[in-house]
C-alpha cells in the first residue's frame, strides 16, 4: 500500500472540498469523517503531572514491559487498516483521511503517522473561519469537545472560535516547518480563485497524475457529508461566494478577533484588518443603543 494522505484544517477551512476532491482521484480513496486518527490519537496522549512524570498509556504499558515504538506501531496498525482497507475496496492504491478534530491532536498524530504520510494543510482566512464556526454551531446547537476550552475562558463567541483558528493554524505551520517534505499547505482561498494552479501543485506534491476534469466530476458527485458539512455538499461547483464573508459581520465584534489574532493571520500570509478604536467603538455602542430606543415598541423611560 502507498503512503497515506492526512488533510488537516480545523473545521470549515474547506478540508471537506479536499476530502471531496481527493476521493473523487482513481488512485485515491478518501472517505468522509472516521475519526479513526484522532481516536488513536487520544490512546496514546498522556498528561504530565504535578511531579512531570508522564501519565498515560505509554507509561502505564511500560510497566508490563512493552516499549513506546511497540504500542505507536499497534495503533498505527489499527488505524491505518480501517483506511488501506476501504482503499483495497474501492479499488484504489492510496487512502486519504480528514476528521476537522484532528488538527487539535496533532502531536499525538504527528507520532503516529511519523514519516508514513504525506499530510496536507487547509489554510483559510481566520476571520471566515471564525464567522463560519459560529454558524456551524448554530445549526448543531453545540460546540466541538475540542473547542470547549476556548469557549470557557473567552466569553465573547467570535473570538473564541478565533483563537482556536489561530492555535490550528500555528500547529499546521510548525508541522510544515518541522517536516518541509511531507507537508504541503493549501489556501482554500487559492483553490476557489486559481483551482488550475493550485490543483497542479497538489497533486505534483502527492506524485499523483491530475485527472482531465477533476473538479468538476469531484462535485459532481452525490455523497453524505461528515458533521457540520451541509454547506460543502451543497456545491456543484468552485467558487468564490464563501471568501471575505467576515466583511460583511459586526465590526465591533470582528476588531475584538483581530486583536485576538492577528499575527497568526500575518504568520499565514493573510493581511489583518485594522482593529477599531476605542473612541471608534465607543461611539458605535451609543449609536446602536439610540437606533433600539427609537425602535417601535421600545420602552420609554
Amino acid at each position: 500500500m502507498a503512503e497515506g494522505v492526512v488533510v488537516l484544517g480545523i473545521s470549515r477551512s474547506g478540508t471537506t472540498l479536499v476530502q471531496r476532491l481527493l476521493d473523487a482521484h482513481p488512485e485515491i480513496a478518501a472517505p468522509p469523517e472516521t475519526l479513526a486518527l484522532t481516536a488513536g490519537a487520544r490512546f496514546l496522549a498522556s498528561q504530565r503531572m504535578g511531579s512531570g512524570a508522564s501519565f498515560g498509556v505509554l507509561s502505564g504499558l511500560a510497566t508490563l514491559g512493552v516499549e513506546q515504538d511497540e504500542v505507536v506501531r499497534r495503533v498505527r496498525a489499527l488505524c491505518f487498516g480501517f483506511l488501506e482497507e476501504h482503499a483495497a475496496r474501492a479499488g484504489k492504491p492510496r487512502w486519504a483521511c480528514k476528521t476537522a478534530v484532528d488538527v487539535f491532536h496533532l502531536p499525538e498524530i504527528e507520532q503516529l503517522c511519523g514519516e508514513e504520510v504525506r499530510y496536507v494543510g487547509v489554510l483559510r482566512h481566520g476571520l471566515d473561519v471564525a464567522v463560519s464556526l459560529l454558524e456551524l454551531v448554530t445549526k448543531t446547537g453545540a460546540w466541538f469537545e475540542e473547542l470547549h476550552r476556548y469557549q470557557a475562558v473567552e466569553p465573547r463567541p467570535l473570538v473564541a472560535a478565533a483563537r482556536a483558528w489561530a492555535d490550528a493554524t500555528e500547529a499546521l505551520l510548525g508541522l510544515r516547518h518541522r517536516r518541509p517534505e511531507r507537508v504541503h499547505l493549501l489556501r482554500y482561498e487559492d483553490l476557489v480563485r486559481e483551482p488550475d494552479a493550485t490543483l497542479d501543485a497538489l497533486t505534483s506534491f502527492l506524485g499523483v497524475p491530475r485527472p482531465d476534469g477533476w473538479a468538476a466530476d469531484a462535485l459532481s458527485r452525490p455523497g453524505a457529508g461528515g458533521f457540520g458539512d451541509w454547506k460543502t455538499w451543497e456545491k456543484t461547483a468552485l467558487d468564490t461566494g464563501s471568501v471575505g464573508r467576515w466583511r460583511r459581520y459586526d465590526r465591533v465584534q470582528i476588531s475584538a478577533a483581530v486583536e485576538a489574532v492577528a499575527g497568526v493571520l500575518e504568520a499565514a500570509g493573510y493581511d489583518a484588518p485594522t482593529p477599531m478604536t476605542p473612541e471608534e467603538a465607543r461611539r458605535r455602542a451609543e449609536m446602536a443603543m439610540r437606533l433600539t430606543a427609537l425602535k417601535p415598541g421600545a420602552r420609554r423611560a
